[in-house]
């Protein structure tokens, strides 16, 4: 997508923020990035956190393969994890889920 925008010479309109593992801190991080109303693209995890803020502040957003249940497909991954951004370690627990 980086690329793609790049390409157009529409870089200035592009940002990926690296959120935090936390759900609450994400939504709180990728909040910075509404005052312009953007249009959010998501998948996953991102995907659910794009529909909260779409709904939210009445943004248009695309979503793929968005996590619907995320509370619930996420415990099989209880335990340390590691961000596949960053490469940050994290450890996704209970209160991630809460």
């Amino acid at each position: 997508m980086r690329r793609y925008m790049a390409e157009r010479g529409l870089e200035k309109e592009f940002a990926c923020p690296a959120l935090p593992p936390s759900a609450g801190a994400a939504i709180q991080a990728a909040e910075a990035f509404v005052a312009k109303k953007p249009c959010l693209v998501g998948s996953s995890l991102g995907g659910f956190y794009a529909t909260n803020l779409a709904e939210k502040h009445d943004l248009r957003a695309v979503l793929i393969n968005p996590a619907i249940d995320p509370h619930i497909g996420l415990r099989a991954y209880l335990g340390p994890q590691k961000n596949l951004h960053t490469g940050e370690p994290y450890e996704l627990t209970q209160a991630h889920l809460r």
